[in-house]
């Protein structure tokens, strides 16, 4: 027999149990070493799903923004032709109204009334196109703010 396992057997019952104890030692060091292994493989795959949903969540974050920006490009377009619309309608009607004779000024001054009416319901259309892009900035700053709160 080896001297080690003599020396055991000398101890009698303790040494055994000594014997058992040493190797019950090693083998729950192993099974704990694997036990962290597994552990930290799970925390990475963890870590890898979060950033991948990270990712997700920005491209999304850009499309609805690139939407946005498209969409308020095409409305400026729009109010800026209409507005020119607008000002070239006046103009013919002031061309117009330099032909009327002067007993027709009634009616000269009643589609004035018309033409100032409408321009000051496009600028209030205006108006309110402008919040709502005021409020959408406001809005996407708090967006940003937040992730970057997340990502840290």
């Amino acid at each position: 027999m080896e001297p080690l396992t003599e020396s055991l057997l000398e101890f009698g019952a303790m040494g055994m149990f000594a014997a058992f104890l040493v190797w019950q030692y090693l083998n729950m060091q192993k099974r704990f070493d694997s036990l962290i292994d597994r552990f930290q493989e799970q925390i990475e795959k963890l870590r890898i799903d979060q950033k991948s949903e990270i990712d997700d969540i920005r491209d999304r974050y850009d499309k609805v923004i690139t939407t946005y920006n498209e969409e308020r490009l095409q409305v400026r377009s729009d109010l800026s032709d209409q507005m020119s619309q607008v000002a070239s309608q006046m103009g013919t009607i002031a061309n117009n109204m330099q032909t009327l004779p002067f007993d027709n000024i009634q009616i000269q001054i009643e589609a004035l009334a018309l033409n100032q009416r409408n321009a000051q319901l496009i600028l209030e259309r205006i108006s309110e196109y402008m919040k709502s892009m005021e409020e959408e900035r406001k809005l996407k700053a708090m967006v940003a703010r937040k992730l970057a709160k997340k990502d840290e």
